[in-house]
């Protein structure tokens, strides 16, 4: 079997394609916010999920750079459009972007809303859809559905199981599908959240991206089912554990590559893109070429078992941290 796993990155700027690229990612994605959305939305209302221009290429002559470089670099770039859902109005705005991007050589658009997928299909029939997060893939129906649509790509929700993801995924190989193996976990369910990533504080001349889903609230079950009380608990506490995960390095699934590899999962997606500043950046650099050397592994490996040593291994040697299974760094 030739190893075609491809690692997919998160990028905001030259610097970071260029820094992912050379520590191993094929495939990145990026958000543009354009002076016509700008004029109108600012900075508070993303059409990508994202706030604030440092998660965001702002330049349709920066963005080109990009462009060209990744294509030349034989790395193929997303845009992500991945709002939950867009006014009519709003939708006008996109198309209007769309049409001066995609000319320029967008390989995929990472999609949740409907009506633009519609559109998509309709406007720009070459582009690839890939579904966001925010699609709610919960079980192989969904991707029977997405399928109909004409999705190229699923991109798995957080919040499912490694089990579930493989599951999923056996159930039809005829489609793409791409999974999180690093970044901080979320106690929610992104398709049906209404949190915003941000936003903490704005001044004249201040931004903080600041993920409101961080912020303390409290956790009350509400079901139509006969739950007794030690049940309830244990639901709660479950979300709990996920509430405020953060580590470094973030949250690690590369015990997990080789068994999703085998399971027909071949994208992997280190997201990223808001990590910005030198710092962020060496970290990200760091990370991603830990989880490429885990996929080089995997022909080596005559088992899920002798690669999760090694990988753990190799974690241990590069971060300097202990790792074993079900560990708080854990990401599934």
């Amino acid at each position: 079997m030739k190893n075609n796993m491809v690692i997919v990155s998160g990028i905001s700027s030259m610097e970071s394609l260029v820094d992912r690229v050379e520590n191993g990612a094929k495939e990145v994605f990026l958000g543009y916010i354009d002076e016509q959305w700008y004029s109108e939305y600012g900075y508070l209302i993303s059409p990508n999920r994202r706030w604030g221009r440092e998660a965001n290429f702002s330049s349709i002559i920066d963005l080109k750079e990009a462009i060209n470089y990744a294509h030349d670099k034989a790395v193929l770039i997303s845009l992500a459009l991945n709002a939950h859902k867009y006014t009519d109005h709003q939708l006008d705005k996109i198309l209007f972007l769309l049409k001066k991007v995609v000319p320029l050589g967008i390989d995929n658009i990472i999609i949740s809303d409907f009506t633009l997928i519609e559109m998509i299909k309709r406007k720009f029939p070459d582009v690839n859809i890939h579904i966001s997060t925010g699609g709610v893939i919960f079980n192989s129906m969904s991707v029977k559905f997405y399928k109909s649509l004409g999705v190229k790509r699923i991109i798995f929700e957080r919040s499912l199981s490694m089990e579930e993801v493989i599951d999923i995924a056996k159930c039809d190989q005829d489609l793409e599908y791409e999974v999180f193996v690093n970044g901080s976990r979320c106690a929610n369910i992104d398709g049906l959240c209404n949190f915003e990533h941000s936003i903490m504080s704005i001044g004249k001349n201040n931004f903080d991206n600041y993920p409101m889903c961080s912020l303390k609230y409290n956790f009350k079950l509400h079901t139509k089912k006969d739950i007794n009380s030690v049940e309830t608990e244990r639901l709660i506490e479950r979300v709990k554990e996920r509430q405020y995960f953060c580590s470094y390095p973030k949250a690690c699934a590369a015990c997990y590559i080789y068994d999703f590899y085998h399971a027909g999962i071949n994208y992997v997606k280190i997201p990223a893109r808001a990590m910005v500043g030198s710092e962020n950046r060496k970290i990200i650099n760091s990370e991603t070429n830990f989880i490429s050397k885990c996929i080089e592994f995997i022909e080596k490996a005559s088992s899920s078992t002798e690669y999760k040593k090694y990988i753990r291994n190799m974690y241990s040697e590069d971060f300097g941290y202990t790792c074993f299974e079900y560990c708080e760094r854990c990401y599934y």
